[in-house]
């Protein structure tokens, strides 16, 4: 049985982060996130970073901890693991928070595909 390995960890935290930081710049889709949320572009604080990081540090550690209990050791299973994890959680959670508190369902698709694109990545690289 294979153990949780800290450095992977770490390395696929700062893929989705970096993943993250490309997705909502204006590169991407930062102008069409702004438009749906109606704000003006304005640098968020140091600390918001951070946050982020922090709980995507914690995700990847959970995801690897899901990968050894199940025994997952290939990158297609991982990959397999982490869509089922965007499908059961994610979508879910999200879809409930469009229903119940009418949030936009532009952002939804939005934020969505970016957690689907990097849960996708995250596990498998975890995984093999």
């Amino acid at each position: 049985m294979k153990n949780v390995d800290f450095l992977t960890v770490l390395f696929v935290s700062i893929v989705y982060m970096v993943i993250y930081i490309a997705w909502y710049s204006n590169f991407l889709f930062g102008k069409i996130y702004q438009n749906i949320l109606k704000t003006a572009k304005r640098k968020p604080p140091f600390y918001h970073y951070f946050l982020i990081f922090f709980s995507i540090l914690v995700l990847s550690y959970i995801i690897s901890l899901f990968e050894v209990l199940m025994g997952v050791t290939t990158f297609l299973d991982g990959v397999f693991l982490g869509f089922l994890i965007w499908l059961g959680f994610i979508v879910t959670h999200t879809a409930f928070l469009v229903l119940t508190f009418k949030r936009n369902w532009k952002l939804f698709v939005l934020d969505n595909i970016l957690y689907l694109i990097a849960l996708m990545i995250i596990s498998g690289v975890l995984a093999g």
